[in-house]
């Protein structure tokens, strides 16, 4: 990989990409936006893929996570992408535990009224915009980080 994952300096960061609708609901698998983000290899979450060290998902208990990414560099990114309610459940998780670091959040230019809400998952935190790209098609990509106090 290029880098260590175990050091003594500094701790692993994890990341969550996630895709929302206007009002905050977590957009359906065959919506043609959700396709073009899951498909797109420079722009959409392949593209995020290739940047992290490794993918975590629901099989990694958010205890032992926790503990695990004490061990790990501050070079190693462990990232989940949501795209479904099994995946918005985990980092629901993620973000009671106080443990999400960065949040890559794709906006598509819909809305739903109703639906799975990712927005209480986000829970009360502080982030600061890093980065936003807009898209053609109309979809953002807004680039969070947690604001350390």
């Amino acid at each position: 990989m290029g880098f260590m994952l175990f050091s003594d300096k500094g701790m692993a960061r994890i990341r969550i990409v996630m895709a929302i609708t206007l009002d905050g609901f977590l957009p359906k698998q065959e919506e043609k936006f959700m396709q073009w983000l899951m498909e797109e290899p420079r722009k959409g979450f392949p593209y995020w893929k290739e940047k992290a060290s490794f993918q975590i998902n629901e099989l990694y208990g958010i205890i032992d996570l926790s503990d695990m990414i004490r061990r790990f560099s501050a070079d190693c990114i462990c990232q989940t992408i949501i795209h479904d309610k099994n995946s918005a459940d985990y980092a629901d998780g993620l973000f009671q535990y106080n443990l999400v670091d960065e949040m890559v959040l794709y906006t598509l230019p819909i809305s739903y009224g109703k639906g799975f809400s990712l927005m209480d998952s986000i829970g009360k935190h502080h982030w600061q915009l890093r980065s936003f790209k807009l898209y053609p098609n109309g979809i953002s990509r807004l680039v969070y980080e947690k604001r350390r106090m």
